[in-house]
C-alpha cells in the first residue's frame, strides 16, 4: 500500500477530488465537534487536504502518514495555503 501512495503522491489531489470534497471536511468537523480549541489528528493525511481544511477550525492539527512522498506534497500544499498550525509526522518521526 505504501508503494502505491509513493507512486501516486503527485497526482493524488486530482484523483481525490473526484470522490472527496470540502463537504467531507465540514461533516468531519461537525461530527467530531471540532472547535477553535480542538487538537485534531488526521491519520492518513496524504496530501494534507483534510488537515488543511480542519486547520482553520482547530487550534492544531497533526497530519500523520506512512508515505514520505505524500508528506512532501502535504508540506508543499500547506505552505502554499499559508497554513501554520498543522504539524506533519511520519511513521518513523518521534516528534524531534
Amino acid at each position: 500500500m505504501r508503494a502505491f501512495f509513493e507512486h501516486v503522491s503527485a497526482q493524488w489531489d486530482g484523483m481525490r477530488s473526484s470522490f472527496y470534497s470540502a463537504d467531507v471536511i465540514d461533516a468531519l468537523a461537525e461530527h467530531g465537534r471540532v472547535t477553535a480549541t480542538s487538537r485534531v489528528a488526521d491519520v492518513g493525511t496524504g496530501t494534507g487536504f483534510v488537515a488543511a481544511g480542519l486547520a482553520g477550525q482547530a487550534a492544531a492539527v497533526a497530519g500523520i502518514d506512512n508515505s514520505p512522498a505524500m508528506l512532501a506534497v502535504a508540506a508543499d500544499n500547506l505552505a502554499a495555503l499559508g497554513v501554520d498550525n498543522v504539524r506533519l509526522a511520519g511513521r518513523n518521526d518521534r516528534g524531534h
